[in-house]
């Protein structure tokens, strides 16, 4: 069985309302060849239907962060100021495939860019801090803190989706000849109370 298939029939199965245990019990069903783990982890990447209605206002204020933060780098390369210094490697930031490509991840949902984003961006915008404080002795720059700041917001923006917007799952031990179990925890709506 080709795994693009599998993978389209999960993404109908969300798509038409099912949760993601109930299309993991499904495919189990007409996929028993596959492995429970490989299932469970392609149901997983694919976050409900719902919750992409849900939380489309912060998914595009996520790409307006990412398009604001590539907008602002070409400006600062191509500011006089930046120029005049000579040859930067500036100048290789001028064609952003990574943002362009970085932005299409995210707008497609797809969970291994909303973690490689929200990590790489988070730990990079800790450089906010050293920025924040070189300031208060008048040394720092501007541009740093700016795009820092940017970093940092499109870091927990990310990682903010990643957590309520992806399926989660834990796999059940079977004993030997029973293929293991697998159980969904599905992210819980921000009105719910925890404890």
């Amino acid at each position: 069985m080709s795994n693009k298939r599998i993978k389209r029939q999960a993404d109908e199965l969300l798509g038409s309302g099912f949760s993601h245990q109930q299309a993991f019990d499904q495919l189990r069903l007409q996929f028993p060849e596959q492995r429970s783990e490989r299932l469970a982890r392609w149901l997983a990447d694919i976050p409900p239907v719902d919750a992409r209605r849900r939380y489309a206002a912060t998914q595009a204020l996520l790409l307006g962060c990412i398009g604001l933060n590539g907008l602002l780098r070409l400006y600062h390369v191509w500011d006089p100021g930046a120029i005049a210094h000579g040859f930067s490697f500036g100048w290789v930031g001028l064609v952003p495939l990574a943002t362009l490509g970085v932005a299409y991840g995210i707008f497609r949902w797809q969970r291994g860019v909303f973690q490689l984003v929200g990590w790489g961006n988070l730990i990079g915008g800790l450089g906010l801090l050293g920025q924040l404080a070189r300031t208060g002795h008048g040394g720092g720059d501007p541009w740093r803190i700016i795009f820092d700041a940017l970093a940092l917001a499109i870091g927990l923006l990310s990682l903010y989706l990643l957590r309520r917007a992806f399926a989660s799952y834990k796999v059940v031990k079977q004993p030997r000849g029973v293929p293991n179990g697998v159980v969904f925890t599905t992210p819980l709506p921000d009105t719910m109370y925890r404890g």
